[in-house]
Formats: C-alpha cells, sequence, structure tokens
C-alpha cells in the first residue's frame, strides 16, 4: 500500500479540542480552529540548559493580553497534504516569536518554509514582514491567503505569500529577489530530503539566522 493511501491526524486534538462551529470559507469539510496565546509581557528567561521556561499560567480570556488565531485546516490528510493540518511545531515556533519580538531589528523580514496553514506567519506579521511559502499542493497558498485575511486584526506588517518548492534546484525570479531583505528564517515540521541547512547553504550566503524545529 502506497504511503499517500494513509491518511493522519495532528497530535494536538488529542490533548485538546480547538476546534469551532465557526463555518469555513475555502472547504466545507475543513475545520475552524480557535488557538489562545496571551501576548508576552517581556522577553523570555532560559533556563540553566539554555531552554526557554514557558509561562504556563491559565488562559483567561478577561486578561488584557489575551488573544486568539482562528484557523481554517484539515482535520485529517494523506501523507503528502500534511501541510494542511495544525502541527505542534507550529504552535512552538509561534511561541519562540513571541519571546524574541524585541531581538527583531527594524528592517528585519522574516521568511517561513514550509508554511503549511499560515499560523506562525501570521504571529510573526506582529512584528516584522513576513514572506510566507509553501509547496502549492492542496491549494495551500490559497488556505494560507484566506487565514491571513481571517486574522487580519492580529497584523502590524504585511504578509507576503508566495509559492516555493525548496525541492528544485533553481528558484524564481521573484524568491531571488527577496533574499537580500531576509533576517530570519523559520522552518518546523519539515518534509524533504534535503536537510535545511543545506538549502539554506546553497541560496544565501553568509547564512541568515535560523530558528529550526523539527517535532517529527
Amino acid at each position: 500500500m502506497d504511503d499517500e493511501d494513509y491518511k493522519v491526524s495532528s497530535e494536538i486534538y488529542s490533548e485538546f479540542d480547538y476546534r469551532t462551529t465557526i463555518e469555513p470559507k475555502l472547504n466545507k469539510n475543513d475545520l475552524v480552529s480557535r488557538f489562545p496565546f496571551k501576548w508576552p509581557p517581556k522577553l523570555a528567561q532560559t533556563d540553566n540548559d539554555g531552554d526557554l521556561v514557558v509561562d504556563r499560567s491559565d488562559f483567561n480570556e478577561q486578561d488584557s493580553r489575551a488573544e486568539f488565531v482562528e484557523i481554517e485546516h484539515s482535520g485529517s490528510t494523506v501523507l503528502g497534504l500534511v501541510g494542511l493540518q495544525v502541527w505542534r511545531g507550529a504552535l512552538l515556533l509561534a511561541d519562540w516569536l513571541f519571546h524574541i519580538r524585541k531581538l527583531l531589528k527594524n528592517n528585519s523580514v522574516i521568511l517561513e518554509l514550509g508554511s503549511g496553514v499560515g499560523l506562525t506567519s501570521i504571529i510573526g506579521a506582529h512584528y516584522a514582514p513576513v514572506v510566507c511559502t509553501d509547496v502549492n499542493k492542496g491549494e495551500i497558498l490559497k488556505l494560507i491567503e484566506s487565514n491571513v485575511a481571517r486574522n487580519s486584526h492580529l497584523l502590524v506588517y504585511p504578509v507576503k505569500i508566495v509559492e516555493l518548492d525548496f525541492t528544485q534546484t533553481e528558484f524564481t525570479q521573484e524568491i531571488k529577489d527577496l533574499l537580500p531583505n531576509i533576517e530570519v528564517i523559520l522552518a518546523a515540521d519539515e518534509k524533504c530530503d534535503l536537510t535545511w541547512t543545506c538549502l539554506i547553504n546553497f541560496f544565501i550566503s553568509p547564512p541568515l539566522p535560523l530558528a529550526r524545529l523539527s517535532t517529527v
């Protein structure tokens, strides 16, 4: 049996049900989930091992820092379309962005590779302009565009959505033109035969700061 015959679901819903009754805009079979968060009041602290100390205080909607990011996504997919779901790596990467926000330079531009449904890019655009990229399978770029519009109240900076097939050895001129402005590169839950390190060294010299999380 081929891998594409199997359907998989994100592990996050085994821990908490973020789903709502809100109607999806693009696909009637999609789900719409609301992920609660709090804008952090200060830069993150780290423990003796250099790991982030995460604020575990209870979420209260009445808190002035409380917010939701609302995402349309698939509940389950074949392996080749897992980007249409929300995975833990996107949530962790968004949390990392909350806590390094003051380290971003005034002219910083964020590039996210394999953006999936766009959750991390939406959070990133509160702090800097974002170039949000993915391979356009399953109309994922339309889904990102819809989710960005759905969360426009969270955005301070623009999100530019661009197709980027990182398995190719040659990139479009549009991508090449954007690269000189990139200060931070984000990637999570990557599914690619090429390593991200080889990819970044291929089209950027010198290499730029990289936040890389892999949960698979």
